[in-house]
This record gives structure tokens, C-alpha cells and sequence, in this order.
């Protein structure tokens, strides 16, 4: 059992990577989102690792993983029989399945500990609501042509703006305002956010 310091270790740990996977401005075309996904299973892979240290520390390994682990099995089935016209696009899927799998055995794991899914929540909505509120910002840099190297991307189409901040894609960037409003509901109804303080994040994200 993770002590409340093991614990806060942890989902810091966890926290900085997956934050940093939102906020840096590098992509690698066609792959958009290689690096913003990277490094959230980076983030999800050292959680482990930090799990894996600590003695004691038993995995759950909740019903819900018969799901990915389900899919996967379709994937390598229609694979193996020769359904996938290039076998290869097969990979990228149950990549991202084995990743789903990994998150949720994580997450279980976290809250089978005392407090463990109240933190993880309370982690959870922070990073997105900090995601949203700095993507607004870099957002308005992009919108009045302010280059910021290193910080912000630069939007290359300017006759057709659409500001997406760091994130590189607009609906995913819509995604990302869509789960910081979801943040600022939960933070308010569990009171843990006033609700002038959560009538000024909302404001400001539109």
C-alpha cells in the first residue's frame, strides 16, 4: 500500500509529462499527435516504474481491461487472416490498445488506495483545466501573430487562421476546451473551486 507521499510522488510524476505532452510545440507530420500521445505513455510508463519500486504495491487489474485486451485480439484475428490490406496499419492500433489497457490497470491501481481516486481525480481536472487555460493564451499569441520560438507553434496558413495552440490540430484542441469545462463542473460541484473563480475560467476559455 503507497503511502500518501508515495502516492503525491506518483501523480506528480505522472502529472508533469502528461501536462508537458499538451504544451510543447513540436509534431511530426503526418503524425500529429506522435508526441502529445508519447508523452502521456511516458508519463503512464513511469508511474509504473515508480510503482514497480515501491514494495508491496499489488496491480489491479480491473474487468473493464477485457475490452482493449478483446479488440486486440479482433485486430491480430483480421490480421492473421489476411483481412488487413497492409498489415503494418495494424500496428498503430493495438499500440494504442495496449496503451488503453495500461491506463486502465493504472487508474485502478491508483484508486484502490486510500484516497487514491480522489487524488486522481483531483489531478486529473487540474491538468486539464491548467491544459485549457494556457492553450487559450497560446492561442491569442497565434491570433495576433506573435512568435514566441520554442514556445508556441507557428500557425503556416495565415489566410485561413485557425488557432489550435500547441495542440496542432483545431478539434483536438476543442477536445482538450471541451474536458477543462468538464474540470471547472467537476471542481465546483465537489466544492473544491469557488464559484466566481469558476464563472472567470469558464469566461475566459471562450
Amino acid at each position: 500500500m503507497l503511502t500518501d507521499k508515495q502516492l503525491n510522488r506518483m501523480l506528480g510524476i505522472f502529472g508533469f509529462f502528461f501536462l508537458f505532452g499538451f504544451l510543447h510545440p513540436n509534431h511530426l507530420h503526418p503524425y500529429r499527435e506522435f508526441f502529445h500521445d508519447g508523452f502521456v505513455a511516458l508519463a503512464i510508463i513511469l508511474a509504473f516504474t515508480y510503482l514497480a519500486c515501491s514494495p508491496r504495491i499489488t496491480l489491479t487489474f480491473p474487468f473493464l481491461i477485457i475490452f482493449p485486451a478483446g479488440l486486440i485480439g479482433v485486430i491480430a484475428l483480421q490480421t492473421l487472416l489476411g483481412e488487413v490490406l497492409f498489415p503494418i496499419d495494424s500496428l498503430f492500433p493495438i499500440i494504442y490498445l495496449v496503451g488503453f489497457g495500461l491506463a486502465i490497470v493504472f487508474g485502478a491501481t491508483v484508486a484502490s488506495h486510500e484516497k487514491g481516486l480522489e487524488k486522481l481525480c483531483v489531478t486529473l481536472a487540474v491538468l486539464y483545466l491548467t491544459i485549457g487555460l494556457l492553450s487559450v493564451m497560446l492561442q491569442q499569441l497565434q491570433l495576433f501573430d506573435i512568435d514566441v520560438p520554442r514556445i508556441v507553434m507557428t500557425i503556416q496558413d495565415r489566410e485561413q487562421l485557425r488557432p489550435y495552440a500547441n495542440i496542432a490540430q483545431p478539434n483536438m484542441l476543442a477536445v482538450i476546451l471541451c474536458c477543462s469545462l468538464a474540470s471547472i463542473w467537476w471542481l465546483y460541484s465537489s466544492q473544491r473551486m469557488r464559484g466566481w473563480i469558476s464563472l472567470s475560467f469558464v469566461l475566459f476559455l471562450f
